[in-house]
């Protein structure tokens, strides 16, 4: 029973979250990235109703949605197209 009592940290392991690298494939494929809504000209202002979020989490992360929103578009972008700070002014 002691050996066991001094072995139950490691059954407890690390207070640090970290991803396993066979979970890095899983993780991509289940994130969520920004995208356009619809088909959008250059010149547009974005409103919520033109974005939505879609995997796999290749591009811009959901929690930049705020920021997004407001953004000019420098050049026209097509409906499930990743949104990036290179479609708008900045």
């Amino acid at each position: 029973m002691v050996r066991d009592l001094q072995r139950a940290h490691l059954a407890v392991g690390s207070p640090e979250k970290q991803a396993l690298e066979v979970e890095e494939g899983p993780m991509r494929k289940m994130k969520k990235k920004l995208v356009a809504a619809r088909d959008l000209p250059a010149g547009h202002v974005l409103t919520e109703a033109d974005i939505m979020m879609k995997s796999p989490g290749d591009g811009l992360p959901p929690y930049e949605f705020d920021t997004v929103v407001g953004q000019q578009l420098v050049r026209p972008i097509s409906k499930e197209e990743n949104l990036d700070w290179d479609v708008m002014a900045s």
